[in-house]
């Protein structure tokens, strides 16, 4: 289908974004395939920023007009190691929550702040 779509169309986006939703769709029903069975987490590097994007992306149509919700976040969050599926939810769980605590006309924002532990 994309490759009967014009590259710079509203179209072909929209197709991605299908696409995305897809993948991510199919990584959420795995999880819970492998939460059920108890097997092994697929570990990976995960991009948080990309993660948090998406969510907001995909929820935000789903969410009263009178909320707006910003992202403030660096373009270099270093990834991490972990299972992307698992903080996807824990990305949307928090999202959803933030949400429904929220009273009218409420800003939500999400802000990425570096901390760094050292252990001795």
């Amino acid at each position: 289908l994309q490759s009967r779509i014009n590259p710079d169309s509203k179209e072909f986006n929209l197709t991605q974004e299908i696409l995305k939703a897809t993948k991510r769709g199919s990584k959420l029903i795995n999880h819970l395939l492998t939460f059920s069975k108890q097997k092994k987490k697929n570990s990976e590097l995960v991009f948080i920023k990309e993660i948090v994007e998406e969510v907001v992306k995909l929820l935000k149509g789903s969410f009263k007009e009178d909320i707006d919700i910003s992202l403030s976040l660096q373009s270099n969050i270093p990834p991490i190691w972990g299972d992307s599926t698992q903080i996807y939810q824990v990305i949307m769980n928090l999202l959803l929550n933030a949400v429904q605590s929220s009273n009218k006309n409420k800003k939500i924002i999400i802000k990425y702040i570096h901390i760094q532990i050292n252990f001795c």
